[in-house]
């Protein structure tokens, strides 16, 4: 991230963190990523925001940084296997 897009080290760690915590709350279990719905993930975020009183700057970030990590993954998913959401969808419900 650092070289591809330009972004500062503390940026980077940042991110990692909240993507850490987003997959160890809820892709604990081997095979769950490639389970998980847009609504679920919606669910996720909204949870997220009243279980840590987030901000709704706070939530959009973090539903920012999310769905930059499914975009990459995406990328990253074996030929033929089914997709989790279109890069294109819908910015989750939570931070509208």
């Amino acid at each position: 991230m650092q070289s591809e897009r330009g972004l500062s080290p503390a940026t980077v760690y940042t991110r990692c963190l909240r993507v850490e915590e987003f997959l160890a709350r809820y892709c604990a279990d081997p095979g769950a990523l490639g389970q998980m719905t847009m609504v679920q993930i919606d669910a996720a975020i909204a949870e997220k925001g009243v279980r840590d009183r987030c901000t709704r700057a706070s939530i959009r970030t973090y539903a920012y940084v999310l769905r930059s990590f499914f975009r990459y993954a995406e990328t990253r998913r074996p030929r033929g296997t089914p997709r989790l959401a279109s890069p294109a969808s819908p910015m989750p419900s939570a931070i509208a």
